[in-house]
C-alpha cells in the first residue's frame, strides 16, 4: 500500500546529492539527516520503503549487525534513497566503503578481478610416477546422489509402467481371441 502523498512532502528531484555529506559521513548519519531535512518521520519512512521501524532505527545508529544481512541493508538503503530523493549509489557507495574500513580495510580495491586458481599438486603412486587422481563412477556430492536416485526411480517405474500396458493389451487380445 502506497503511502498517502498528502502525508509526505517531497522537496528536491529524485536524484539530488545531499549538498553537505561529507565522504566520511556513515550512511545512518547521511539517512537521519536527509529523513528529518524533507521532514519525514520514521514512521512516514517505514510506511513509504515497507521497511520496519527497527530497521530503520538499527540503519540510523549505524548497527548494520542487527539487519538480516548486507544484501538486505544495501536494499534498504536503496529504498530509503529513493523514498528520500537521492539516487541509491549515494546511500550504497558509501555504506559499502563505510563497511570495508570497519573490516579493518583501507581505501576499497581498485581490482575486482579474482587470482587465478593455483595448480592442483600431481598424486605420485608407491613406485614413483604421477598416478592420475582416482575418478568416482558414481555421482559425487548430496544433490547429484539425490538426482541420480530421482532418475533410477523413474527408470523403474516407466518400465513397471510399460510392462503393465503390455499385460493390459495381451489380456485384451486373449479376451478377445477367446470369445470367436
Amino acid at each position: 500500500m502506497p503511502a498517502e502523498p498528502s502525508r509526505l512532502r517531497v522537496l528536491s528531484t529524485p536524484h539530488d546529492t545531499p549538498k553537505d555529506a561529507p565522504a566520511t559521513r556513515s550512511p545512518g548519519a547521511t539517512v537521519r539527516e536527509l529523513r528529518t531535512r524533507r521532514g519525514i518521520s520514521l514512521e512516514q519512512l517505514a510506511a513509504a520503503t515497507k521497511i520496519p521501524v527497527a530497521s530503520l532505527r538499527h540503519i540510523e545508529a549505524d548497527e548494520f549487525d542487527a539487519l538480516p544481512g548486507p544484501v538486505f541493508a544495501k536494499g534498504f538503503l536503496r529504498c530509503c534513497a529513493r523514498a528520500l530523493g537521492v539516487a541509491p549509489e549515494h546511500l550504497v557507495e558509501p555504506y559499502e566503503d563505510w563497511v570495508h574500513r570497519a573490516e579493518g580495510g583501507g581505501a576499497p580495491p581498485t581490482t575486482t578481478e579474482a587470482p587465478p586458481p593455483a595448480p592442483a599438486p600431481a598424486a605420485t603412486g608407491r613406485d614413483g610416477p604421477p598416478v592420475a587422481p582416482a575418478r568416482s563412477r558414481g555421482p559425487s556430492g548430496a544433490w547429484a546422489a539425490a538426482k541420480w536416485r530421482i532418475e533410477t526411480a523413474n527408470l523403474a517405474l516407466w518400465t513397471v509402467l510399460v510392462l503393465f500396458v503390455l499385460v493390459v493389451i495381451s489380456a485384451a487380445f486373449q479376451l478377445g481371441a477367446g470369445s470367436r
